[in-house]
């Protein structure tokens, strides 16, 4: 796949919403919830404003679509440990898509707490967050294996990989993506843990909490192949449509990439963002947020006038006298 001069535009607008909240230092004082959200609405207002200024530079527009939760009943973050997930339409039939889990950096290495326990959920008694997202990962997985009528074991899903789903850490200096396959041999600890202890009540998720509690202040490092925020939207952007991006779990079609969203969005809030002429969402239940961009636009003609396609006045010409006065000096 070619580098587009419209994906190009949305990956500047993508990383300027990362050092937007870099600056701000909301990333060091704020708790990750709060950072997350302050994130997800930096990039829908840089997106419109990069989406008003490529409409005037004769460029494609931006969509930016918002799925929120429609059941937050029994599915939720505390069902799949992930916080959001994002998808791009790279073109008509290529998608890429990621899962995340924000958490904040404890010391200056990057250090974050990975045991929080989740509440029971759908058939899932109370256990740690990090296996939920192994879980959660591991289906998604298995759907796209019988998609495309591959091998579905989970041997052959753990070898693939979950690095489409990332523990977002919120660091002082920047915002950095682990990808939980790194972390395959403290999943592996936990479930050998998770098999010998043995809460007074399995189903009470206090009496769990108790179980774990030793567990609890334990820390993950990130893995060597831990990278930035910016750098994991670069790898979607500029990866071929014939190689696998990494990072990213790739949808070839759009009835693939709808039933993504369909699914996804039952237990997280997705948010899509494309580059098309003329933006469809994927999923009829999208809220499209690319409206903003047709409101700046009649801004960004008043400060840059040259950038409007209307017609600029011509520039009057001095009086003869003026012009000599300016050559001649006074």
């Amino acid at each position: 796949m070619e580098e587009r001069s419209g994906n190009k535009r949305l990956f500047e607008a993508l990383s300027l919403s990362v050092d937007d909240i870099v600056s701000s230092r909301l990333i060091r004082h704020i708790d990750e919830e709060i950072t997350t959200a302050a994130l997800l609405g930096a990039m829908a207002s840089n997106i419109a404003w990069a989406s008003a200024l490529a409409l005037d530079a004769d460029l494609p527009p931006f969509s930016w679509v918002h799925y929120s939760k429609h059941n937050k009943k029994e599915e939720s973050e505390a069902y799949t440990g992930a916080d959001f997930s994002l998808i791009f339409r790279m073109d008509d039939n290529k998608y890429r898509a990621a899962v995340f889990q924000a958490k904040r950096a404890q010391n200056n290495e990057g250090n974050f707490k990975y045991c929080q326990i989740s509440p029971a959920r759908a058939g899932y008694p109370p256990e740690p967050q990090i296996l939920r997202l192994h879980k959660y990962g591991l289906k998604i997985l298995a759907t796209e294996a019988q998609d495309k009528e591959q091998k579905s074991d989970e041997e052959h899903l753990i070898t693939k990989g979950l690095d489409f789903v990332h523990y977002l850490i919120y660091h002082q200096k920047n915002a950095y993506a682990s990808a939980l396959c790194d972390h395959q041999n403290v999943i592996d600890r936990i479930q050998t843990e998770a098999a010998n202890i043995q809460p007074e009540d399995p189903n009470s998720l206090e009496s769990v909490k108790k179980a774990w509690n030793h567990f609890a202040h334990l820390t993950l490092n990130p893995s060597e192949s831990t990278v930035s925020l910016r750098r994991l939207f670069w790898n979607a952007f500029s990866t071929p449509a014939t190689e696998r991006a990494a990072g990213w779990i790739d949808l070839e079609t759009p009835a693939a990439a709808g039933l993504f969203i369909s699914e996804t969005r039952r237990l997280m809030d997705v948010f899509e963002a494309s580059d098309l002429a003329t933006p469809k969402p994927t999923y009829d239940g999208g809220m499209d947020l690319g409206g903003m961009a047709n409101k700046r636009r009649p801004l960004l003609r008043t400060v840059f006038p040259k950038l409007s396609a209307q017609p600029q006045p011509q520039p009057q010409p001095q009086p003869v006298s003026i012009i000599r006065k300016a050559r001649n000096g006074p």
